[in-house]
C-alpha cells in the first residue's frame, strides 16, 4: 500500500477521488502536508469533517495549520457541495467512510462516492481526499478510489521528537553527561506524531530525567496497546533452568541480528514454535529469548484479536503487526498458539478465523523486519499444517529429568531463601535433595516454583522468613496432585509425540540421574544394551508403563 507521499501524484493524474488510512489525531499533520502540495499546484484547500458540518479554507501561515470558515451555514451532505463547487481546489473530508454495523459501507454512501467519482471527473482541478481511521471500501470501489496509508513515524522522526522535547526541557539531562536517548526513542516506537508530541510535553512535566521519561513513555504505550489484544512484557523475575539445548538454540538465533551476520547475507530466523505439556518453562523460554535478543517483547493474545465487530479482528491483526514492524527489532509472542486455531477451517464464524490464519501466514513469509516470533503450544496437531511450517524451529520442551529439576529448584529457592543463593554449599544433603527429587519427579517446572513459592510463604506465617527445610518442601508436594497425575492421559498424548521435534534438553548426566538400567529392546536379543534413565522415560511415554 502506497503512503501519503502519492497523494500529488495521484491529483495531478487526474484521479478525482483519494482515501487515506490515517489515526485521526495525525490531523494537523496530514493537512500541513496538503497546504504545500495545494501551494505548489496552485489551488485552494478546504477542509469538512462529518463532526463540525462547516466548510473550511486550510492555509498555512508562520509554520501553523489555519483553518478559517468559508460559510456559518452547515452542510450537512457534502457531495452536492462538491459537484457544484467549480474553483480548483481540494478538499479533505474527515468521517465518511464510518462503517455501519457489518462493518460495510452502507448502500447510500456507496452510491454517492461513485456518483461524485464521474461528477468530479469532469473537473479537471477539482479533487478530494477521504480521511479516515479505517477505509472498509467494497469491491466495487476499489476500481475508483485507490487507498493509501499515513504511516508511523520511523525511528529517525521519532529521534527529532524526543530531541524537541530534550531542548524544550533541559531539567531530564545533566550538564556533565551524554544524553543516550535511544532508550527514550525505543519507548516512543509506535505512536503517531501528534499523539507522540503530545504524550512527550505532558509527561516530561512530571519526570526527572530521561530514564523516568522513558519509564512512563512505555506504560503511557502498554497502557493503550492492552486494549487492541496485546503488551509489552516486562523482563522475567526468574532465569530458565534445565534447557540447556534450547538455550543453545537461542544463542545462535540472536547472534544473526548482529550487522557482523547481516555482512554475509544472513538475517534472523522467522522463529520458533515451542511445544510441550502445560507448565514446563515454554512462556519463560520466550521472555528469556527477548532479553538475550535486548529488544522489547510483544505478546500477542490470539483470542484478544478477535472481535464480534465486522472487520475488527483484521484491524486488530493489522495493528498488531504494524507495531511489530515500527518497534523491529521485537520479539513477537503468541501464547497456547493452538487454542486460538480451533477452528480455522471453518465458516461457523464467517471465515474471521481463516483470514486471520491466512493474513498472519502471509505475513510470516513475507515480512522483512527482524520479528522474532515465539510461539507456544501444547497440541500441535491443532495448528495448520502450513503456519508450523514457517517456522524455523520446533522444540519439544518435556517435563525435566532429575539434574534439570535441581537447577530448577535452586534458582526459586534463592529468590525466597538467602541460604539457597550459593549452589555450592547448599543447605540440604545430598540425602536431602534425593528425597525431594524423587517425591516431586512427575511436577513441571511451574509446580515446582509454586512449591518454593508456598513454602517462603509458610515459612513467613510461622515467623522464620527466609529459612526453609527439606520437610517444608516435602509438606508442600503432598498439597498438590502434578498435572502429569491429573491429567495423566492428556499429557502423554503429547508427549508421545515427542520426536517430531527436537529436544530442549540434553540426556540426565547429574549426579542425580538415576543409575543406569538395562532394557530388553527385542525378545530375542542375546545380550542387554544399557540405557540411562531419560531413555527409559521416553521408552515409557512411547510404549506405556514397564510391567
Amino acid at each position: 500500500m502506497q503512503d501519503i507521499r502519492a497523494i500529488p501524484t495521484l491529483f495531478h493524474a487526474d484521479t478525482p477521488l483519494v482515501a487515506l488510512k490515517s489515526p485521526l489525531t495525525e490531523r494537523p499533520y496530514v493537512l500541513a502536508h496538503l497546504c504545500h502540495w495545494a501551494i505548489e499546484a496552485d489551488v485552494s484547500l478546504y477542509f469538512w469533517s462529518v463532526g463540525y458540518r462547516q466548510v473550511q479554507q486550510v492555509t498555512y501561515i508562520n509554520g501553523q495549520v489555519q483553518c478559517t470558515v468559508v460559510s456559518e451555514q452547515l452542510v450537512d451532505c457534502i457531495f452536492p457541495f462538491l459537484c457544484n463547487h467549480h474553483e480548483p481546489s481540494w478538499f479533505v473530508l474527515e468521517g465518511l467512510l464510518k462503517p455501519d454495523d457489518l462493518g460495510e459501507l452502507s448502500v447510500e454512501r456507496v452510491a454517492e462516492l461513485t456518483d461524485t467519482f464521474y461528477a468530479l471527473s469532469q473537473h479537471v482541478q477539482q479533487r478530494v481526499l477521504l480521511l479516515n481511521d479505517d477505509v472498509p471500501l467494497p469491491i466495487s470501489l476499489i476500481p475508483l478510489i485507490p487507498v493509501l496509508e499515513n504511516p508511523l513515524p520511523d525511528a529517525e522522526a521519532v529521534m527529532q521528537s524526543v530531541q524537541a522535547v530534550c531542548a524544550q526541557y533541559p531539567h531530564l539531562v545533566k550538564e556533565s553527561e551524554v544524553p543516550d536517548l535511544n532508550p527514550l526513542m525505543r519507548a516512543c516506537l509506535g505512536l503517531p506524531r501528534l499523539e507522540l508530541r503530545l504524550a512527550l510535553t505532558r509527561l516530561a512535566l512530571f519526570c526527572h530525567d530521561l530514564a523516568c521519561l522513558a519509564t512512563a513513555m512505555l506504560d503511557y504505550k502498554v497502557s493503550k496497546l492492552k486494549g487492541r489484544g496485546l503488551e509489552f512484557i516486562a523482563q522475567p523475575d526468574v532465569p530458565t533452568g534445565g534447557l540447556d539445548l534450547l538455550e543453545a538454540i537461542l544463542e545462535r538465533d540472536c547472534s544473526l541480528l548482529s550487522p557482523h551476520a547481516a555482512q554475509y547475507g544472513l538475517s534472523l530466523p522467522k522463529g520458533i514454535l515451542l511445544w510441550g505439556p502445560p507448565g514446563t518453562g515454554k512462556s519463560l523460554s520466550a521472555k528469556h529469548a527477548a532479553l538475550k535478543l535486548g529488544v522489547p517483547l510483544i505478546a500477542a493474545n490470539w483470542g484478544s484479536l478477535r472481535s464480534p465487530k465486522p472487520g475488527q479482528s483484521e484491524n486488530n491483526l493489522d495493528f498488531l503487526l504494524q507495531q511489530c514492524g515500527i518497534n523491529a527489532p521485537v520479539v513477537l509472542f503468541f501464547d497456547d498458539f493452538d487454542k486460538g486455531f480451533a477452528g480455522w477451517s471453518s465458516d461457523t464464524d464467517g471465515g474471521v478465523e481463516s483470514r486471520l490464519a491466512n493474513k498472519l501466514l502471509t505475513w510470516m513469509q513475507e515480512r522483512v523486519e527482524p520479528v522474532y516470533v515465539v510461539a507456544t503450544c501444547n497440541r500441535l496437531e491443532k495448528l495448520p499444517p502450513e503456519l508450523i511450517r514457517r517456522f524455523d524451529t520446533i522444540v519439544f520442551v518435556d517435563l525435566p529429568h532429575a539434574g534439570a529439576m535441581k537447577e530448577i529448584f535452586d534458582l526459586h529457592l534463592a529468590k525466597y531463601f538467602p541460604a539457597f543463593r550459593d549452589s555450592a554449599h547448599s543447605p540440604l544433603s545430598d540425602r536431602d535433595w534425593r528425597r525431594l527429587l524423587k517425591a516431586t519427579h512427575l511436577c513441571t517446572p511451574a509446580e515446582i516454583g509454586q512449591i518454593a513459592q508456598k513454602a517462603a510463604q509458610e515459612a513467613f506465617y510461622q515467623n522464620r522468613p527466609g529459612y526453609c527445610t527439606v520437610d517444608d518442601l516435602l509438606y508442600q508436594r503432598s498439597l498438590m496432585v502434578p498435572a502429569m497425575v491429573r491429567e495423566e492421559e492428556a499429557i502423554l498424548a503429547i508427549r508421545n509425540r515427542a520426536a517430531f521435534a527436537r529436544p530442549a534438553a540434553s540426556p540426565d548426566t547429574s549426579q542425580w540421574s538415576t543409575p543406569q538400567k538395562r532394557l530388553l529392546r527385542h525378545q530375542a536379543a542375546t545380550e542387554l544394551e544399557p540405557v540411562d534413565d531419560w531413555q527409559v522415560s521416553q521408552f515409557v511415554v512411547s510404549h506405556g508403563e514397564l510391567k
